[in-house]
């Protein structure tokens, strides 16, 4: 979730709106045993256009970054341009090798891609590393989230997720199919193992490095 510069209050909502998203479409393609394997192909595959919508609505902060000298912005600015790339290069190798392992998506298609072993250990650690990452990301930007969900407007709009998802859990056709049982109950801890530790050293780590520095700028991605 990358804030961008100074915006109209609307636009910049709907940026942070749609960062919800993206981390919602990651969580759930990274949640295999949630949806089952043909759901799981299908919603990773989803991840794409909801992550160039995201590119799409930054895409002037994106500009701005690449265009000016690296030694003229702040090493807070620097690691955020960095550590973006790295996690779209990630995501891409996560897709990919999900897109080449398919067992229903592709097939359903015409195509019959047969089984590699390595591409789906790839696939297995790159979604992973993905989820690691994004905690990295969201710990570096928590000043930023906090900023937008203590609002009222934006703090009823993650009541309103949460509520759904809550009322998602209880349908019969859900639990029929066993969306919550013990293996979704192992991938939720395993986000989370990957996400939270990874997010509060990042952040601990950002607070550490604006003490030492009180003159530099903060980051604007």
């Amino acid at each position: 979730m990358t804030p961008s510069p100074p915006a109209k209050p609307r636009v910049d909502g709907w940026k942070f709106r749609w960062d919800v998203v993206v981390l919602l479409a990651f969580v759930l393609a990274a949640m295999r045993h949630w949806t089952d394997l043909p759901w799981h192909e299908v919603l990773g595959a989803a991840v794409v256009p909801v992550l160039a919508v995201h590119l799409w609505l930054n895409w002037k902060w994106i500009v701005d970054v690449f265009r000016r000298s690296t030694r003229s912005r702040p090493g807070e600015v620097r690691f955020n341009r960095a550590w973006d790339l790295a996690q779209c290069a990630v995501a891409g190798v996560a897709i990919g090798t999900g897109l080449a392992v398919s067992r229903n998506l592709l097939p359903a298609l015409g195509i019959a891609p047969g089984r590699h072993r390595f591409l789906e250990d790839v696939h297995a650690f790159s979604a992973w590393a993905l989820m690691t990452m994004i905690g990295v990301h969201l710990g570096v930007h928590a000043h930023w989230i906090w900023s937008k969900v203590r609002r009222p407007r934006f703090a009823l709009v993650v009541v309103v997720l949460v509520m759904a998802v809550a009322g998602v859990t209880r349908l019969d056709i859900v639990r029929r199919n066993g969306a919550f049982s013990r293996r979704f109950r192992g991938d939720a801890i395993q986000v989370a193992m990957a996400i939270v530790p990874s997010g509060l050293v990042a952040f601990g780590a950002l607070v550490v490095f604006r003490r030492r520095r009180p003159n530099s700028v903060p980051a604007s991605g």
